[in-house]
């Protein structure tokens, strides 16, 4: 056979899958376009809840693993945020490094008590958008003395337990969480850091946004 006709039934052969490289290519972008975009969309900040007119801020989120679901609802406004000297109950003196101030945040909550509140995150924020969470220094300088910050420490309520798919569930013997409570928080902040809001979160990208008026 000549090179010519060899060329050409090539040709025949292989025109479809040439004719369809394009839209493969296209499609393959795409879809690794969605998966990037999904990514960045839930490793940030982009779903603030709603605040009314009282400085009530309604969370309504999901925990979903693929394997355990439950709703995350609950109601939370701020009381309080501003510098302190000392800390309640604190288990070891507390020492700051130099050049850090202890703020106390106080928040009101309403939920459910059978909705599971466990593991949220609060932190303050300030006009530039930088953000300081309860950390190793707040561990270190003896300003943290609860590992829950938004539920009770006495009846926390429906709590997940690990490596389980059961519905999350109050401890045996522990009484119900009360409808509404309130917390206190400690962090350490820089001391030239003047703080504008209180962040709250469980799971991004939605969180609670409570400005310092």
């Amino acid at each position: 056979m000549s090179a010519r006709r060899v060329r050409q039934s090539w040709w025949r052969r292989e025109r479809i899958a040439i004719l369809l490289l394009p839209v493969v290519l296209v499609a393959a972008i795409a879809a690794t376009s969605s998966r990037v975009d999904e990514y960045w969309w839930q490793r940030g900040f982009h779903e603030q809840a709603p605040r009314d007119a009282s400085g009530v801020v309604s969370i309504d989120d999901r925990y979903d693993d693929g394997f355990l679901r439950y709703p995350i609802r609950a109601d939370v406004s701020l009381v309080s945020a501003e510098p302190v000297t000392a800390v309640p109950g604190a288990y070891k003196p507390m020492r700051l490094p130099t050049g850090a101030r202890l703020w106390e945040v106080r928040l009101s909550w309403s939920a459910d008590p059978d909705v599971s509140l466990t593991g949220c995150t609060i932190a303050l924020v300030d006009a530039d958008g930088n953000r300081y969470d309860i950390d190793r220094l707040s561990f270190e300088s003896g300003a943290v003395t609860t590992v829950e910050t938004c539920v009770p420490d006495e009846t926390p309520g429906p709590r997940p337990k690990p490596g389980s798919t059961a519905p999350p569930a109050t401890a045996p013997g522990e009484a119900p969480r009360p409808g509404s409570w309130s917390t206190r928080s400690y962090l350490v902040v820089p001391e030239d850091v003047e703080p504008t809001a209180v962040r709250v979160w469980w799971l991004l990208p939605t969180y609670a946004e409570l400005p310092l008026d």
